[in-house]
């Protein structure tokens, strides 16, 4: 998800930098709206995000049958990352 969202966060300060026109000075209401709309979006994605990770480690707790504590795991197994049922992800 990194690899996805810095480069887009990024991109965001491309768009900002060139939304503020002269004409809409001092106040600037569409170029601060459209960047509150872009900032608010984010936020909720992130937070859809963190709201899917916790849910989806208790699904994977409960099909374990057990509270995994993921010190335990040895690294080598999780190598494919979210297919294998010891796979947690942090937050």
């Amino acid at each position: 998800m990194t690899s996805v969202g810095v480069p887009l966060a990024n991109a965001m300060g491309l768009i900002s930098s060139n939304i503020f026109f002269p004409k809409s000075a001092p106040h600037y209401t569409p170029a601060l709206a459209t960047t509150a709309a872009f900032g608010a979006t984010g936020a909720l994605i992130a937070a859809s995000l963190s709201i899917f990770m916790v849910l989806d480690n208790k699904r994977r707790d409960r099909k374990l049958g057990m509270k995994l504590d993921i010190k335990e795991v040895p690294t080598e197994i999780l190598k494919d990352g979210p297919s294998v049922p010891e796979f947690r992800w942090f937050l």
